[in-house]
């Protein structure tokens, strides 16, 4: 791991750290709101709508930073998760229907696969789509991959419990063995099903080869917990407001984005939303 990247949607730029530092080592403007990397960390993805109503991709060196390829979209893309390959799932609406599209990053060609109900994100995993609601729900979707153009889509229901409701957007493990809920709710990435139960969650990070997970969760606390068990190890009262986590094993640093209300007073209005922290670990609760 040694870059963390960015997306700064008020100014529209993608920013890349350096892990070891923590300082910022380029920065790009970029038209987007949604970030994702490629399964193979070879490519960033940055998708989202123009200024004009236009879906737009762009394809990313992730050391460079050098645009590889903009792709005009016919969607307005809502959610995008990295396939294999150079291959691109995202929902959006053309033409004011929902459908989950596949697009090939390299040869900008979209195909459609299904259509889904609006409002919903997407994780991909191997051999199918997972589609999560945006709310707290007791169900998610299953699209099997590939799809045959011959036949109709055919969307699995999952039904989950009560005491396990799932939302979006997901999140897979790097070791791609398990499935996250914002809810809390872990899932078992082979079959969907329940696995393990952690707090409701604002940002999650898992370092799956040092064992370890660090989430914030709704209630202002940063919590650790043990992988791959998830049981709760320790946890900090942030003096401060952070709304996302990111974690290095291997330097042992935590990289918080949070509101600083010192710098609130400072900061003009128009300038963005808060300030990237790097904390380490051995200092947490010092």
């Amino acid at each position: 791991k040694k870059w963390l990247f960015y997306l700064d949607v008020t100014n529209s730029k993608l920013g890349q750290i350096d892990a070891a530092t923590g300082k910022e080592t380029k920065s790009i403007k970029v038209e987007g709101d949604l970030l994702t990397l490629s399964q193979d960390g070879k490519s960033l993805y940055v998708a989202g709508t123009t200024s004009s109503g236009k879906g737009s991709l762009q394809v990313i060196d992730p050391i460079t930073l050098a645009i590889r390829k903009a792709v005009v979209l016919d969607l307005a893309p809502f959610a995008i998760s990295a396939g294999s390959g150079v291959n691109l799932f995202m929902s959006g609406a053309p033409e004011g229907f929902t459908s989950i599209a596949q697009v090939d990053t390299e040869q900008g060609t979209t195909k459609y696969l299904a259509p889904i109900q609006g409002g919903w994100q997407l994780q991909w995993l191997p051999g199918r789509i997972v589609a999560y609601p945006n709310t707290a729900a007791t169900e998610l979707k299953s699209l099997k991959l590939p799809v045959d153009p011959k036949k109709m889509p055919d969307w699995e229901t999952i039904a989950v419990a009560n005491t396990n409701p799932v939302n979006g957007p997901p999140q897979v493990t790097s070791d791609g063995k398990f499935l996250i809920a914002r809810s809390g709710t872990v899932l078992n990435a082979t079959d969907l099903k329940p696995a393990a139960k952690i707090d409701e969650f604002l940002s999650l990070s898992i370092d799956a080869e040092a064992g370890t997970a660090f989430a914030l969760n709704t209630s202002g606390w940063l919590k650790e917990y043990s992988y791959p068990d998830w049981k709760e190890k320790t946890k900090w009262k942030l003096p401060l407001t952070a709304y996302q986590v990111a974690h290095d094993g291997k330097t042992g640093k935590l990289f918080l984005s949070v509101v600083d209300p010192e710098t609130i007073r400072t900061r003009p209005r128009a300038k963005g939303f808060g300030d990237v922290w790097v904390v380490e670990v051995k200092d947490l609760g010092k």
